[in-house]
């Protein structure tokens, strides 16, 4: 859907359609509906949105760039704002949370989400692509073949795709279950989980930065197995941290500077 569509008029309908479930939302709330099942619908339909909205986000940077050395410094900034959108959002939630009450957090929601959707209209959309012929479905069974014949032949990719489905396991996994561990472990601690999301989103925006400043010195493939060791005894590092009898302040700080690191 997000390759053969424009980008900028899919985002655009994304927004609007948030937009009117936050308006749906905020009318229930309003003449007394349950606040619990309106929380549930909307998060999962944000969920589905997700599936078409990140794939977005992540290629919108080569839509509006004419030269291709210029496209890892977009994809860059784009992830800077991304990171810096998390973090603002992050500090949000606290103040949402300690209000108690949905209607406010909808409220502001749908002026963040009215202000992207005006934003979205002040830019030229890009041109829908032009898609030649309607693929068969044989057509299609055949280049999936091929595709994964040229990642089985490419002895790289096929080293690299196992490690990043076991790495992302690992990842999803931990940070899945941060809630969870956020509140039995430091449950005294309120803003303990908010304390790791802003760790992990500063951490993210320093990433991008380094990147881009460093990319070419640091971007090398032989610094990708050093990396990867790096997240591994973050992630042992947090496992242990819970073991830990005690529970205090200093754990806290420990692992927001964990999920930072």
């Amino acid at each position: 859907m997000v390759d053969r569509s424009s980008k900028l008029k899919l985002l655009r309908i994304i927004a609007f359609i948030r937009i009117i479930t936050l308006i749906i939302a905020l009318t229930i709330l309003a003449i007394g509906g349950s606040n619990i099942y309106i929380v549930i619908a909307i998060v999962i339909l944000n969920a589905c949105l997700n599936t078409v909205y990140m794939p977005l986000t992540e290629s919108i940077a080569p839509t509006f760039i004419q030269k291709d050395e210029d496209i890892v410094s977009a994809n860059s900034w784009v992830s800077l704002a991304s990171q810096v959108s998390s973090i603002v959002s992050s500090g949000f939630s606290v103040i949402m949370v300690m209000m108690k009450d949905p209607k406010y957090s909808l409220i502001f929601v749908m002026i963040s989400v009215i202000i992207s959707f005006v934003s979205l209209s002040r830019i030229k959309a890009d041109d829908k692509p032009q898609i030649h012929s309607d693929t068969s479905s044989f057509q299609l069974r055949l280049k999936i073949k091929e595709g994964i014949s040229l990642i089985y032949k490419n002895h790289l990719v096929s080293i690299m795709i196992p490690i990043a489905l076991v790495t992302n396991f690992c990842y999803w996994t931990i940070w899945l279950l941060m809630p969870k561990f956020s509140v039995d472990i430091y449950g005294k601690y309120s803003f303990t989980y908010n304390f790791m999301d802003i760790g992990v989103t500063i951490g993210g925006i320093l990433g991008t930065v380094v990147l881009t400043k460093l990319g070419k010195r640091i971007g090398k493939l032989h610094f990708y197995p050093v990396y990867l060791a790096g997240q591994a005894l973050s992630l042992l590092l947090l496992g242990l941290l819970s073991l830990v009898p005690f529970v205090n302040i200093i754990n806290v700080i420990l692992v927001g500077v964990i999920w930072l690191f």
